[in-house]
């Protein structure tokens, strides 16, 4: 995305016959500008479920939260109605939710395999028994990552 639209600034400020509709969508497309270079609306990760750092050793945001993508679907019906024009087709928007929905199981499975790793690094034994064994912590979340992993590979085949 260009920094600055100027072609559009210029029809708008030009008094072009749709400038009221044109100032509409220039809003958005600068709110959505804000939102993007705001690293609290963006998830930590990549969608594969990585970090990623810039050779500098800054980190590289994922996709938005999914509460603000749907702020900014939200934000999108609210602009169609104002400006009377359809924006997004109902398929569109069924893809979209479907998108979400599979990003939802694979934040819940994150977020859960982030818990018992935490909880596991915080319990007074580092290690426990299993069977008899002896299981390192290391161990322990690499099984926990295994199962996870499981879990959204079924998830996923289902929605085949």
């Amino acid at each position: 995305m260009v920094k600055k639209d100027r072609s559009l600034r210029g029809l708008i400020d030009s008094g072009h016959a749709e400038a009221e509709k044109m100032e509409a969508l220039f809003d958005f497309r600068e709110w959505l500008i804000a939102l993007r270079e705001d690293n609290n609306n963006r998830l930590p990760v990549r969608r594969d479920g990585n970090a990623k750092q810039r050779d500098d050793g800054s980190l590289v945001f994922g996709p938005f939260t999914l509460a603000v993508r749907r702020k900014i679907l939200e934000r999108l019906r609210t602009l169609e109605k104002r400006i009377g024009e359809s924006l997004i087709l109902p398929a569109e928007i069924d893809s979209i939710e479907d998108v979400w929905w599979r990003d939802e199981i694979r934040e819940d499975a994150r977020q859960a395999l982030e818990r018992s790793i935490s909880g596991i690094a915080e319990s007074d034994a580092a290690e426990f028994e299993e069977e008899g064994h002896v299981l390192s912590v290391a161990k322990r979340s690499r099984r926990s990552a295994y199962c996870v992993e499981v879990m959204l590979e079924g998830a996923e085949k289902e929605l085949q």
